[in-house]
């Protein structure tokens, strides 16, 4: 009796290992972590980032502090390897929009402070927010690990050499997501590691977070609104730097 089902044990290991095996309580385990992943309004903390850059053969380093609004807006803003500010909203455009080339964001800057990571940060607020059905068209998602320790992993449906988008790895445990890393198809990694995350946001910078939450589904509306808040402002943009001079001045 016991050597029959042995091969049967570690068939349905294995098959569970790869994520071959499929139950009832792993889509449990994803709708309740996706409920988690939704619930503070906001958030705010400090992030890391580490690049390794496979052409350039070298590692880039930069940390700071970070602002969320669920399902709105991610800002980004960067103490070193000098103070800026990037803001991702929701609505950016994808790889197949057109875009008029004076709505492009400023390239320069992303691939200063994430570099090759243009595409990606189309899907940081529904990732973040665990909003993972608007990733399903680009991403099979697949989950392991416990609710106090887990990893979500998102890799792309298209073959490595047809997309720019790399395979995504969120992870955390019951308070949250921890940390987050990109291993892109040309050999590029990221990793940003979370700390201090608490759902509060810092009254100092309420304002500065309420003027990115005017989302307009509007794209000339939200171009000519943003014109007028910033002198640097290029109109819709996938991410914008802001002067932390600016920052204080409406404070």
């Amino acid at each position: 009796m016991l050597p029959d089902t042995l091969p049967v044990r570690w068939l349905l290991a294995a098959l569970a290992g790869s994520g071959l095996l499929c139950t009832s309580a792993q889509a449990l385990e994803r709708e309740e972590l996706q409920r988690q992943l939704a619930a503070p309004a906001q958030l705010q903390g400090s992030f890391e980032q580490r690049h390794w850059l496979e052409d350039q053969q070298s590692r880039l380093h930069s940390d700071g502090r970070f602002l969320y609004q669920r399902e709105r807006l991610l800002v980004w803003r960067f103490i070193s390897p000098r103070e800026a500010t990037l803001a991702f909203p929701k609505r950016l455009p994808g790889p197949r929009d057109e875009v008029e080339e004076e709505g492009l964001p400023d390239r320069e800057l992303l691939d200063e402070l994430l570099p090759g990571r243009a595409e990606f940060s189309r899907h940081l607020v529904d990732l973040l927010g665990g909003n993972w059905a608007a990733l399903e068209e680009d991403y099979v998602i697949t989950l392991a690990g416990e609710s106090d320790d887990w990893q979500a992993r998102f890799s792309p449906r298209a073959p490595p050499l047809e997309t720019q988008l790399g395979e995504l790895l969120l992870s955390g445990d019951a308070s949250g997501w921890q940390q987050m890393e990109i291993q892109g198809a040309n050999g590029d990694e990221l990793q940003v590691v979370f700390s201090s995350v608490s759902p509060m946001v810092d009254e100092s910078l309420s304002d500065f977070l309420g003027q990115w939450l005017r989302v307009d589904s509007d794209a000339t509306e939200e171009d000519a609104e943003e014109q007028e808040a910033s002198e640097d402002d290029d109109g819709t943009v996938m991410a914008e730097e802001l002067d932390p001079e600016e920052i204080d001045e409406e404070d």
